[in-house]
């Protein structure tokens, strides 16, 4: 817990003979680049944009409201009817290291912060662990940091984590094998947030408020007073104590913007606007509780130069969303947040994409299949005769000598087609 101080069937067209071979995909809506590479299973919940009918909460208004309660209580401004709502950036933020191989490795010790009097199990995990020489904790007395090691996809998050004698200790923590085959949350109860997602997904990041556009939930910290036991999913635990009411929140719960509200019209400062739509499509998710509301942003610390101060002009981290110092921009629109019902976890989008367009090869990614789901390829020749080749995984690239078109669909474990990729064709 933090306490901070501010802060179609296939239609078969007739082959013509000529005498270039090229290939051409069904024309398809490109989506730009993501603002920051996504390290995470495509079905990660962080990752998932909330429909714009997800359901609201019966309470959601009560609860939108005792939130602010507790905000406006807690380094707010009652003057002006806002409650904190702190952007971290140094102080209890995310830290983010990448490794490498090359970086040295350490065995993480284990710093009994809390007089347990044992060593937790998940330490036994907490072996050769790849840190860059560089990296720090964050200040505060969470001491918190997150490596990701970019050569084996393992994922580290640490708590009360310092380095002494070139040997890093922690008081908590938890290591997950393959950031690509996780959706973002650790066991319980491993992991450093109260919920067990890990901090890197809901972390928002330097480059993501450069190019204006957030592409995952957000991750909020709400005051103890308003949270209570119940885990909603995706969470996997909670520090939340309170019995469950109609105007408290569960950790791993939504709150978003409204899917139609006219956020260009709204005059918010630049980095309150790109949170804002990302509330809207994403959303904000409960992941710990803190003093105040907090939204955790990747540490400054992590960078050579301090890119805060570029970012936020002449605003401060605890007034962003405010409006800035002098009312220059208009606060962010607290009130009309919606909390999304408890358990609500937005079904991953199913899509395949082509990879490869060789001329003799194709190559076909599935990306939100769900478990156990599997890709066939059917391939086609002058002639109408087709072959086709199942896959159990989820991506294919190779060739069938001869054949000239290919459509790859995804089959569910239970044989229901799911979706199908574009038609490529060789003429």
């Amino acid at each position: 817990m933090r306490y901070i101080r501010l802060r179609s069937l296939l239609t078969i067209i007739p082959l013509i003979t000529i005498l270039t071979i090229t290939g051409t995909t069904t024309p398809a809506e490109a989506e730009p680049a993501d603002a920051y590479p996504r390290i995470w299973a495509t079905t990660a919940p962080a990752y998932q944009p909330l429909s714009a009918t997800a359901p609201v909460d019966t309470n959601s208004v009560a609860i939108v409201k005792n939130i602010k309660r507790y905000g406006i209580e807690q380094y707010g401004v009652p003057a002006r009817d806002l409650p904190s709502m702190n952007l971290a950036i140094r102080k209890f933020s995310n830290p983010l290291w990448t490794a490498r191989n090359t970086d040295p490795s350490y065995d993480i010790r284990f710093h009994d912060c809390q007089k347990k009097g044992y060593t937790p199990s998940q330490f036994k995990k907490l072996k050769g662990v790849h840190i860059p020489a560089r990296a720090v904790q964050s200040a505060g007395t969470d001491g918190q940091l997150a490596v990701f090691n970019a050569d084996t996809g393992r994922y580290v998050d640490l708590w009360q984590a310092y380095k002494k004698k070139n040997k890093w200790y922690a008081c908590w923590g938890g290591s997950i094998a393959s950031t690509y085959q996780s959706n973002g949350t650790f066991p319980a109860p491993t992991g450093v947030s109260a919920s067990g997602v890990a901090l890197e997904p809901y972390t928002v990041k330097v480059a993501e408020l450069r190019a204006g556009r957030i592409d995952h939930v957000i991750g909020m910290h709400v005051p103890p007073q308003v949270i209570d036991s119940y885990v909603s999913k995706p969470a996997t635990r909670t520090d939340g104590r309170l019995p469950r009411t109609g105007n408290t929140i569960s950790e791993g719960q939504y709150l978003r913007l409204p899917a139609n509200l006219d956020i260009d019209s709204l005059n918010l400062h630049p980095v309150a606007k790109t949170i804002a739509k990302a509330a809207q499509k994403y959303g904000f998710m409960v992941v710990d509780g803190s003093g105040g509301i907090n939204l955790t942003l990747e540490n400054a610390s992590t960078f050579a130069k301090d890119p805060y101060p570029e970012l936020f002009g002449d605003a401060e981290s605890y007034n962003v969303m405010w409006g800035g110092l002098h009312g220059k921009y208009a606060a962010f629109p607290f009130d009309k947040l919606q909390v999304i019902k408890r358990n609500y976890v937005p079904k991953p989008k199913v899509t395949i994409k082509v990879t490869d367009q060789g001329k003799s090869s194709f190559g076909f990614k599935a990306t939100g299949a769900p478990s156990g789901a599997r890709l066939v390829v059917t391939w086609w020749r002058k002639g109408g005769t087709h072959l086709s080749t199942a896959n159990a995984t989820t991506w294919w690239s190779g060739q069938q000598t001869g054949y000239r078109h290919a459509q790859a669909k995804l089959i569910s474990a239970k044989g229901k087609t799911l979706v199908k990729s574009p038609v490529v064709r060789r003429r």
